[in-house]
């Protein structure tokens, strides 16, 4: 009976390691395709440009859609993940876990990207920040129940 209790212990603890070891690697793979999407997507959005055909015509154009990384590219990267997540049939509490820690980098490398380079510090970038947080938010509450609003805080 003893040798079965070690087995057993075993074999759960190999899985555990296993299972942090997924984890882990898909956290760094989210990583790796949100990263270079923040700052462009959340602190360098111009609104509109402007573009005049002469002194007495300006017009407000907003650039072609796919020409600026914005929030949405950041929305699809996190809907493909949750697709994926779910279509493996994983855990609400480990979906809700790792949309958590999505999250958290999120907001530590915007911060991080705001602190190293100080044109990303003004009341424009306040704004778009804001913004691009109520996108997202708005993407968590539009999704499945494991992320809703109340749970992942």
């Amino acid at each position: 009976m003893n040798v079965f209790v070690l087995a057993a212990n075993q074999f759960l603890d190999d899985l555990q390691k296993q299972a942090l070891k997924a984890f882990t690697n898909l956290q760094k793979c989210i990583q790796r395709r949100i990263r270079p999407l923040l700052a462009p997507a959340i602190l360098s959005q111009p609104a509109t440009l402007l573009h005049s055909h002469s002194d007495s015509e300006v017009k407000l154009v907003t650039p072609p859609i796919g020409s600026i990384k914005s929030v949405r590219d950041i929305m699809i990267c996190l809907d493909d993940f949750l697709e994926e997540l779910e279509h493996h049939k994983i855990f609400e509490a480990v979906i809700r876990h790792f949309f958590v820690q999505a999250f958290y980098l999120i907001g530590a490398e915007t911060f991080n990207q705001m602190t190293e380079d100080s044109r990303y510090c003004s009341y424009t970038n306040a704004f778009q920040i804001k913004f691009a947080v109520a996108q997202l938010l708005a993407w968590v509450s539009a999704r499945s129940q494991a992320l809703s609003l109340s749970r992942t805080r």
